[in-house]
């Protein structure tokens, strides 16, 4: 345990984190926290069985628990079901890192309601900080796979981004055809300007057409030859150099893909998550 029994001030989120914070692979999670003004963080704890034990039979009052899960086994499917009836009035996120991907093929402790991979972590606590700000319930803990997901859709859908989608122009930047168009259109459903283009092809004067004046967004596929994405970087920072540049990648540790040498980049975004991220992303920087 390293920390307990500190108030939220009026008005705030009061937020446990169970777990290593000290460790390198929950860094962003645990700043994003701390720093954060609408959430105090009112009790650390290192391991969940002795959350049960403080909290024996009585219901939390915490409005949001943060697990961070390193391993697959670190919680006992004995006490992630005495946790879950415990914070039944609760938020509960668990936070799971790199080594823990594939636990919904080969574990099914946690339940899906509250897993969530630490590189779509940020974006979601955001949503979820609105939601118990509304007054909302949490998602039960019995719902399954299929309502989690149009859950969590429906979280973005009804969310109000009209003074953050108002004149953005957007260039996606990728080799992959498909990817290319589907972010595109991706970004058009969100009311967004947007266009496509390959990493061979940005001296194109359709480019600068399509641009018309400089775009305020660009997006850059990280997936792409590593040669191709820094030429690309450095020519569109040359043509916009007060354009927000975001990286999009499929990599499980896209939270350590390191910027290129130009240190263009303002961020990564996963593409499993970029609808709520790349909102996140944008509002943040």
């Amino acid at each position: 345990m390293v920390r307990r029994d500190r108030r939220a001030p009026t008005g705030t989120i009061s937020v446990a984190i169970i777990g290593d914070t000290d460790s390198p692979e929950f860094h962003a999670v645990t700043s994003y926290l701390h720093s954060n003004h609408c959430c105090s963080v009112v009790a650390e704890w290192l391991e969940i069985s002795k959350v049960l034990e403080s909290q024996a039979g009585s219901r939390s009052q915490t409005d949001v628990f943060v697990l961070l899960q390193s391993c697959s086994e670190q919680f006992t499917r004995s006490e992630i079901d005495r946790f879950i009836g415990m914070t039944s009035r609760s938020t509960v996120v668990c936070c799971y890192g790199e080594w823990c991907e594939s636990d919904n093929r080969t574990h099914d402790f946690w339940p899906p309601f509250s897993r969530i991979s630490v590189r779509q972590t940020i974006p979601f606590l955001d949503t979820q900080f609105g939601r118990v700000q509304q007054g909302r319930r949490p998602i039960p803990a019995t719902s399954s796979s299929e309502e989690v997901f149009a859950d969590r859709s429906a979280n973005y859908v009804n969310h109000d981004n009209s003074a953050f989608r108002a004149g953005i122009n957007a260039i996606v930047v990728s080799s992959d055809y498909s990817f290319r168009l589907s972010v595109v259109r991706m970004l058009k459903l969100m009311e967004i300007s947007a266009s496509g283009v390959s990493c061979d092809n940005i001296d194109t004067p359709e480019l600068r057409i399509a641009a018309k004046g400089g775009p305020v967004l660009i997006l850059q596929d990280l997936d792409d030859l590593p040669k191709w994405v820094e030429l690309s970087l450095n020519r569109l920072h040359g043509y916009w150099p007060a354009a927000r540049i975001f990286g999009l990648t499929g990599r499980i540790d896209c939270m350590g893909v390191g910027n290129p040498p130009s240190g263009r980049l303002l961020g990564v975004i996963p593409k499993l998550d970029i609808p709520n991220s790349l909102e996140w992303c944008v509002r943040s920087t």
